[in-house]
């Protein structure tokens, strides 16, 4: 009996080893596949099996974990690469208004000197809207330095007629120096404008 019960032990224990032994090199197998995903390694995997038991099980979990945790991975990436190139075409617009803007102002300097020649170029976008506002004041304006060139002409021919005449072409002049001094005002904002806008 002693020896068929220390026989039996001895298989027991045999057998327990080697199981033992198994299950000690699965886990030393999960384990080095953590750390290699602890560490950021891309592409590691478990490699299949079709054990059934606990070990299968946290095999395949521990590999969908790895997809997932890649997969997660690359979409904040791309995140990151979308926020990138978003903040460089902001800063290169914010440039190019500038630019404008600087442009804009070069080409209005001459109407601060009394030019009423001066165009702006008319371009995309909000300096092209300024610039075309800007045109049209100017373009208002010359017309109002016509008409008053019209009325001096017609003081001066009037100069020898009756005095109601004369309150009447004064009158019209009053009304045209009023308009030249709201275009000027008006210029003058589109200025403040253009250089808010450069700020």
């Amino acid at each position: 009996g002693l020896a068929v019960g220390g026989g039996a032990a001895l298989i027991v224990s045999t057998l327990a080893f080697f199981v033992a032994r198994a299950f000690a090199r699965s886990i030393g197998e999960l384990a080095d596949f953590a750390q290699q995903v602890g560490a950021g390694e891309r592409g590691a995997r478990l490699q299949t099996t079709d054990r059934q038991d606990e070990i299968g099980i946290l095999a395949q979990e521990l590999n969908q974990m790895a997809v997932s945790i890649e997969a997660n991975i690359d979409a904040v990436r791309q995140q990151e690469e979308l926020r990138r190139q978003e903040a460089e075409q902001q800063r290169a617009e914010k440039e190019r208004l500038q630019k404008g803007v600087v442009n804009l102002l070069l080409e209005i300097e001459g109407a601060q000197r009394g030019d009423l020649t001066v165009n702006a170029p008319v371009t995309e976008g909000a300096v092209g809207s300024i610039a075309d506002a800007f045109n049209t004041t100017i373009r208002r304006l010359r017309m109002l330095v016509g008409q008053v060139q019209t009325v001096a002409r017609r003081v001066d021919e009037l100069a020898t007629g009756s005095a109601p005449s004369m309150q009447r072409v004064s009158q019209e002049a009053n009304v045209q120096s009023a308009e030249i001094a709201q275009s000027v005002a008006t210029v003058n904002q589109i200025g403040e404008l253009i250089r808010t806008v450069d700020k």
